[in-house]
């Protein structure tokens, strides 16, 4: 019994939408490819979602709400660590000439833990200049 409900219940809405598409149409042709046309134009509007304004960026255990037009190459000369801490899922939505700040700014990331990984060599200690020879004075004036 309950199978048969289900059975009368899918044809019945089979044969709703059906009498709604053959509603819609028209019996000139002119007309029915307009229409066609417009509605297929209209569902293919936007291509590509928007970028997202800001992107949450951690660094140091920190959130950190960061605006995308900021990022530039010259934001991650001074910001080095909060551009380098971008992940790369979230570049996907920048564009070249960011990714390429980023890019600059992870280098310079490395190249900073790097030197101060290395260790410092110790200075030689500088020496003191020997003391100058103080003149003689014996009172004795040499006349000519």
């Amino acid at each position: 019994m309950r199978n048969e409900v289900i059975v009368v219940a899918v044809l019945a809405a089979g044969g709703a939408s059906a009498v709604a598409v053959s509603a819609c149409g028209s019996s000139d042709s002119k007309d029915k490819s307009a229409k066609s046309t417009a509605a297929t134009t209209a569902t293919t509007a936007p291509a590509r979602p928007l970028p997202p304004a800001t992107l949450a960026v951690r660094i140091a255990g920190r959130t950190r709400m960061l605006k995308v037009a900021d990022i530039s190459l010259s934001y991650c000369r001074g910001h080095a660590r909060t551009c380098a801490a971008i992940k790369s899922s979230q570049q996907a939505q920048l564009t070249p000439s960011q990714r390429k700040a980023i890019k600059a700014a992870v280098l310079q990331v490395r190249a900073q833990e790097e030197a101060a990984q290395r260790p410092v060599p110790p200075q030689a200690p500088t020496p003191e200049p020997a003391p100058e020879p103080q003149p003689q004075s014996g009172g004795e004036t040499t006349t000519g």
